[in-house]
């Protein structure tokens, strides 16, 4: 019978159980191994997706619990795996109760028995992969749709939202961020904390009127009261910190390596870069002119993250055409703003047009309301059919 599909990473002091263990289960799984708990922790934090790690108890400097238990923080579908030669087995059985570990085993310990554990843990791998994947998916769909309505009734307050969620979006695929449906939550209900501002204020920030400090600081704490919208809400416990993060800088002990950063604190400075080109975007002459802003801030940012923006918007920049207003479909993405002739904002550049956008238009015709005539869209958005209809 065939193995699960799954990368495994066995970490060991050994060198010579490392090289019998590759030996005896090469032929069966994908396997790579790590000498000691350093290289371990290095090749669990490359990017790199492990379905199973198999590490020693007992190894110099780092413990295989110490270990694991970062790696779980870092990698929570990651199924992770205990080899120990020690009598007391305390420790092992309490990681285990606790999560840490999804099993331990005995050393010496038989290659069938080890083969059956790695195969459970393959499968349980693929299971919680996609019992999450579809989860996600919900989420991400409800919280665009809260985002979709917001902009539509606020579009120079909210307007920002889908263009921030289709940076993220962007960043988290490029940089192969596991479990992106967090960091997309999260984007699309980066401004459900401007919902509670008062009318007035929300009207000085529509039309880009100056604010008293007191004003200033309850839209300073947007950030904090959407994470206090979610809080109660344990499946979204971590997008909360992650908004509550977001108009924060990156602290100086998060250090440099994005990877080896708690997955709040990137979520966080995902959100706190795509807000912050968004800014810049509103006052320089251009898209190319806002990235170089941002980075002569480089240090402010993850450079990993900084340059994957970068390569995002050049891309972008290049990637733009017109179509009338009756050839707009669900799906496509606004390059710019759309604006009626009398200057009125109507759809954020960077929304997705969805039916109920098409519906916001359509009503505006229909009862006589000013409308532009072309819409800039961003080509790769265009489905193949509209494509050639507008060439």
């Amino acid at each position: 019978m065939p193995a699960p599909p799954g990368r495994i990473l066995i970490i060991d002091d050994d060198l010579n159980i490392l090289h019998g263990y590759r030996r005896m289960l090469g032929r069966r799984y994908e396997v790579e191994i790590a000498e000691g708990p350093r290289e371990g922790l290095q090749k669990a934090l490359s990017g790199q997706q492990y379905a199973v790690i198999i590490c020693d108890l007992h190894m110099p400097k780092i413990d295989g619990l110490s270990l694991m238990a970062k790696v779980r923080e870092l990698s929570p579908h990651t199924v992770r795996i205990i080899l120990t030669g020690s009598l007391d087995n305390s420790n092992a059985l309490n990681a285990m109760n606790d999560g840490t570990i999804f099993r331990y085993l005995t050393k010496p310990c038989r290659l069938e028995v080890l083969s059956r554990c790695i195969d459970e843990g393959l499968t349980f791998h693929r299971q919680a992969l996609l019992a999450e994947r579809m989860r996600g998916q919900t989420l991400v769909g409800l919280a665009l749709l809260m985002a979709d309505l917001f902009s539509v009734q606020e579009p120079q307050l909210a307007g920002s939202a889908p263009r921030i969620h289709a940076l993220v979006s962007q960043m988290t695929r490029r940089l192969a961020l596991p479990d992106a449906w967090e960091f997309e939550v999260a984007a699309a209900l980066c401004k459900i904390g401007l919902v509670s501002l008062p009318p007035a204020l929300k009207t000085c920030l529509s039309q880009g009127l100056e604010l008293s400090s007191a004003q200033a600081e309850l839209v300073a704490q947007s950030p904090q009261r959407a994470a206090s919208y979610l809080e109660p809400l344990t499946d979204l416990e971590e997008v909360a910190r992650m908004l509550a993060g977001a108009g924060k800088p990156l602290p100086p002990v998060a250090g440099t390596c994005m990877l080896a950063a708690p997955r709040w604190l990137v979520g966080a400075q995902l959100l706190r870069l795509a807000n912050d080109y968004e800014q810049q975007r509103a006052v320089q002459p251009n898209a190319l002119a806002a990235v170089q802003v941002l980075r002569q801030k480089a240090g402010d940012y993850f450079p990993e993250m900084l340059e994957c923006l970068v390569g995002l918007v050049t891309e972008e920049c290049k990637s733009k055409t017109t179509l009338s207003l009756d050839k707009l479909r669900p799906g496509m993405v606004l390059a710019e703003d759309l604006v009626s002739h009398r200057g009125q904002m109507l759809i954020a550049r960077g929304q997705t047009i969805t039916p109920a956008t098409l519906g916001f238009l359509g009503h505006r015709r229909e009862f006589g309301f000013d409308l532009p005539g072309i819409a800039s869209i961003q080509t790769e958005s265009i489905p193949t059919r509209a494509s050639a209809g507008a060439a």
